[in-house]
């Protein structure tokens, strides 16, 4: 019997690549996050304003993931538009789902990406992939409650509010997957 393609393994990487429209949600490898982290040679296909200051927690994530033994489905993915090659995003989870088949997500698009329908085709993947994976059964995401274009796109989504997040700005959003 084969084993299980792992991370940093190319059938691993086909299998996780999804295809966006005019983008390539590109899966973070272990090798990957550390180049990020350690500012290699990767770090220059990202497109400015794409290497925000959340990248570093984004790839905290998907090293734990690797870790723990939970990346069997991968945390993070890269935005990568297949014109150029150039990183103008990314996407992903906050981690496993809970226990009652919840996961977040979070995305981030540079600025001059945005406005395109990148987002909203990025997200759509992502979820479309998601709703594919035994366990999951919900996604949430939080937003800031004055970020209409955020919301538009959840919206366009199917997701819903559920709260306004207590002491914050911030509204989560959920979609059920059954």
């Amino acid at each position: 019997m084969a084993q299980p393609a792992v991370p940093d393994s190319a059938g691993w990487q086909r299998r996780w690549t999804i295809e966006a429209g005019s983008v390539t949600l590109r899966p973070v490898t272990p090798r990957i996050a550390r180049d990020v982290l350690d500012g290699g040679p990767i770090t220059r296909r990202f497109t400015e304003g794409a290497l925000h200051d959340r990248i570093p927690q984004a790839m905290g994530f998907a090293i734990r993931g690797f870790d723990s033994g939970a990346a069997a489905v991968p945390t993070v993915w890269l935005v990568v538009r297949r014109a150029d090659g150039r990183i103008i995003g990314d996407l992903g989870t906050h981690g496993a789902p809970d226990s009652e088949g919840s996961v977040e997500i979070g995305y981030s698009l540079a600025p001059s990406a945005r406005g395109q329908g990148i987002g909203t085709a990025a997200v759509a993947a992502l979820v479309g992939r998601l709703a594919g994976v035994p366990g999951i059964r919900r996604v949430t995401a939080v937003t800031g409650a004055e970020n209409m274009a955020s919301r538009r796109l959840l919206e366009r989504q199917g997701f819903r509010v559920t709260c306004l997040l207590a002491g914050t700005d911030e509204v989560r959003y959920t979609l059920s997957l059954s």
